[in-house]
């Protein structure tokens, strides 16, 4: 499959980072915990901490202080059901009863990434990237030379990409490879995810391939990490 639903939903709740565990936690209530594309979770009677090992269709996000939820293929599915049903008139965070409002919509029914002829590229900047595992951070810190450094994260992302289409259907050619060049190193911070401090990445990268705007790539991207934008015009 190499056609892509997307949707972007932004809502009229005002959030910080630091709140979307509550957040994903007040939309999973209002979805139900049978319909685990919100939690990502084993399904069962309620919440358990045994996540799935699979990429998130659902992605909840901060944009522009507000709360945001971006989902793929069976996620923007279900999202856009639940919008469509009126669910999110009966939204509640913190014990405290919040109707919400849609401030913004995109659909997009038929993206269609693409690996690119080896001469061509698209520009990306991705925010809140988190790359590390524990054993690929100990890589990272083990290298000198900043140089090195760059091309364990170079090799980190295009992993991560590779996943991404693995976890969304999208067919890679194997005569086709993904391949990418970090371009610009913006700002490297310590962050919070799911309460450890976690080396974060705000980065720039060219990749010969063409991506959903707002997908999110890496580690922990269901929170928020990692939202990836074209520089380019729209497609």
């Amino acid at each position: 499959m190499n056609r892509l639903h997307t949707l972007t939903a932004t809502f009229d709740l005002k959030l910080k980072h630091s709140d979307l565990s509550k957040f994903r936690g007040a939309v999973a209530q209002l979805a139900g915990y049978d319909q685990d594309l919100f939690h990502n979770h084993d399904n069962g009677s309620g919440p358990t901490d045994k996540s799935r090992q699979r990429y998130p269709l659902i992605q909840y996000r901060v944009h522009h202080g507000h709360a945001g939820i971006f989902g793929i293929n069976e996620g923007a599915e279900a999202l856009e059901q639940l919008i469509e049903d009126g669910h999110f008139a009966r939204f509640s965070m913190n014990g405290c009863a919040r109707p919400l409002e849609l401030s913004g919509y995109i659909r997009d029914p038929a993206f269609e990434p693409c690996i690119l002829a080896s001469e061509n590229s698209h520009t990306y900047r991705i925010y809140k990237y988190l790359p590390f595992s524990g054993k690929a951070y100990r890589e990272y810190k083990s290298q000198f030379d900043v140089r090195d450094k760059l091309t364990v994260l170079q090799r980190l992302l295009r992993n991560h990409l590779v996943a991404f289409a693995w976890g969304v259907g999208w067919e890679l050619s194997p005569e086709k490879r993904i391949e990418i060049t970090i371009n610009d190193l913006d700002r490297v911070s310590k962050v919070s995810a799911k309460n450890r401090e976690v080396v974060a990445f705000d980065l720039v990268f060219s990749a010969n391939a063409k991506l959903p705007e707002g997908v999110g790539i890496g580690r922990k991207s269901a929170f928020g990490f990692g939202a990836t934008i074209p520089l380019e015009p729209s497609y």
